[in-house]
C-alpha cells in the first residue's frame, strides 16, 4: 500500500466510511449478469421503501396519503406510483426526511445551487463511502487506484480560511490545483508547469476549465502527452464530442465523463469503450417523460435518481432537473451495468421565442459543436435572455474564430428561434463562474410570467 493510499484508509476509518469494503463489493457486481444485477438493485430498492416507511415521517405520511402499503410492492411499476421528489420540495421537508432510528453519523451536505435553489441535507458514512468505491471503480477502469495523484482544474475558494483548508484536503489526498479559477494564460501556464513538476497520474475537472486549458497546451505548442496522464475526468458540465476528441489528442489519453450529484452520489462513469455506464448497485435511475412514464426510446427524458444506500436520509424518486437519455444497449466491456447514452443538460435551461413558443438551450450547444467543427473554436461561452426577442451572447473566442463564425451563428439561432429574435454579441477574455466553479452556459433574465 503506498503512502497516500494508506493516509486515505487512515482518514476513512476515522470518518467511519467502509469505502474499501465497499469497493471490494462494487467490483464483484460489475460482472454480473444484467438480470443478476437487476434482482440486486430490486431488493435494495425494497428494503430502502420499507424502512423509509417505517422510519422516515415524510414517507410515512407521503405513502399513506396515496395509500402505498410497502410491503405489498412487487414490481418496479408499483415503485414507480411513489411521487417524485423535487428540489423544492426536499427544501421544504428537510426535518421530517430524517429517519427516526440512525445508527451512523450524519454528513452535512449542500447543493451548488445553479438551478437556483441551494439544498442542505444529510448523508450517512455508509453512502458516502459506496460514492466513493463507485468513483474509484471507474478509476480503476483506467488503471488507477486509490491514492492516483491527481491534478485539479476546479474551483479554488476566494477567502483565506477556505484556500488553507483546502490546500491541506488537496495535500493529505495526493493532489493539487490551479491557483485560479480562471481562463487567464498565466494561470494556465503556471498549472503546466506544476503538471510537469508533480507528475499526476490523471487530470480531472470542469469541462470549461479543462478544454481551454486543452487549447492553451496546442496554442503554446506544449506537448500535453509528455504528462504521460492515464486518464482526463470531465464531470459537473455537459461536454460536446468535439471537445473531447480535442482533450484525447492533446493529452494522448482516455477522457471519461463522470456524472452525479451531491444529493445521489456518482450516478454514471463512462468505460474506456465510451459507454456512460450507470452505478446500478448505487443508485436506480429512470428517464420519465412529463407524464412520469417511463421513456424507453432514444428521446430526452427527465433523470429520476433513488440512492440506494442512505438511510438516514432516504431520497426517493429524486427529479435531479437534469435531461438524459436513455439507452439499452449493451457495451463490449462485459459489464452488467446499465448504460446511459447522453446528459443534455438541465430542464431549466428553457427559453421563449418571439412566437411564444419554447425551446431548449441545448441548440446552442450543437452550435458551438457545428463551429469546432468547421474549425471556429469557442473557449467559453453563454446565453442570456434579457427579452423574448433578444439575447445576449458573451464569447471567449478562441484561435481562427471570425465573423464568418458569427453569421453562421445567427443563420442557425434564426432558422430555429424564428427571425424576430436580436441577437447581441460580447467578447470577453473570462466569463463569471458559479461559486462552485461551474459555467453556466444559459441565463434567463425573464420574469416568471
Amino acid at each position: 500500500m503506498n503512502v497516500a493510499k494508506g493516509v486515505f484508509f487512515i482518514l476513512e476509518s476515522l470518518r467511519r466510511e467502509p469505502v474499501f469494503q465497499c469497493l471490494k463489493e462494487l467490483e464483484r457486481n460489475q460482472w454480473l449478469k444484467r438480470s443478476e444485477v437487476k434482482d440486486l438493485q430490486w431488493s435494495a430498492l425494497t428494503r430502502l421503501v420499507r424502512h423509509a416507511y417505517r422510519n422516515v415521517p415524510y414517507y410515512r405520511y407521503l405513502f399513506d396519503s396515496v395509500r402505498i402499503v410497502p410491503s405489498d410492492m412487487r414490481s418496479l411499476e408499483d415503485f414507480r406510483r411513489i411521487p417524485l421528489l423535487t428540489k423544492t420540495c426536499l427544501r421544504d421537508n428537510f426535518r421530517q426526511m430524517l429517519a427516526k432510528e440512525r445508527k451512523e453519523r450524519l454528513y452535512t451536505a449542500t447543493t451548488s445551487g445553479t438551478t437556483g435553489l441551494p439544498l442542505t441535507f444529510y448523508r450517512d458514512g455508509r453512502s458516502v463511502a459506496y460514492s466513493l468505491a463507485a468513483m474509484y471503480r471507474g478509476h480503476r477502469w483506467y488503471g488507477l487506484d486509490i491514492g492516483a495523484k491527481e491534478a485539479m482544474l476546479w474551483s479554488v475558494p476566494i477567502d483565506w480560511k477556505g484556500r488553507v483548508g483546502t490546500r491541506v484536503k488537496d495535500f493529505l489526498l495526493n493532489r493539487f490545483r490551479a491557483r485560479e479559477c480562471d481562463l487567464h494564460d498565466e494561470n494556465f501556464f503556471h498549472f503546466s508547469l506544476m503538471m510537469k513538476k508533480k507528475r499526476p497520474d490523471y487530470l480531472m475537472g470542469i469541462r470549461s476549465l479543462v478544454y481551454p486549458f486543452a487549447i492553451f497546451l496546442k496554442e503554446q505548442e506544449i506537448d500535453g502527452r509528455l504528462f504521460e496522464l492515464k486518464m482526463v475526468k470531465c464531470t459537473a458540465e455537459v461536454i460536446l464530442d468535439c471537445q473531447k476528441q480535442l482533450i484525447e489528442s492533446t493529452f494522448g489519453c482516455k477522457m471519461a465523463s463522470e456524472y452525479g450529484s451531491s444529493e445521489t452520489g456518482v450516478i454514471a462513469f463512462e468505460c474506456p469503450e465510451g459507454s456512460l455506464h450507470l452505478m446500478d448497485d448505487c443508485v436506480y435511475v429512470e428517464f420519465v417523460d412529463e407524464a412520469d412514464h417511463l421513456e424507453s426510446s432514444r428521446r430526452k427524458a427527465r433523470v429520476v435518481v433513488t440512492n440506494l444506500h442512505n438511510y438516514s436520509m432516504p431520497i426517493l424518486r429524486y427529479d435531479l432537473g437534469d435531461m438524459g437519455v436513455a439507452s439499452h444497449r449493451s457495451c463490449t466491456c462485459g459489464r452488467g451495468l446499465a448504460l446511459m447514452e447522453s446528459i443534455e443538460g438541465r430542464i431549466s435551461d428553457q427559453l421563449i421565442t418571439p412566437d411564444g413558443k419554447g425551446a431548449h438551450a441545448s441548440l446552442f450547444y450543437f452550435i458551438v459543436q457545428r463551429l469546432t467543427e468547421k474549425g471556429f473554436v469557442i473557449k467559453q461561452w453563454r446565453v442570456y435572455q434579457t427579452a423574448v426577442n433578444e439575447l445576449k451572447i458573451k464569447i471567449v473566442k478562441g484561435p481562427d474564430f471570425s465573423n464568418k463564425a458569427l453569421a453562421y451563428m445567427d443563420r442557425k439561432i434564426h432558422q430555429r428561434l424564428g427571425s424576430g429574435m436580436n441577437i447581441h454579441y460580447e467578447f470577453v477574455a473570462d466569463i463569471p463562474r458559479e461559486s462552485s466553479g461551474k459555467l453556466k452556459n444559459f441565463v434567463s433574465l425573464l420574469t416568471p410570467d
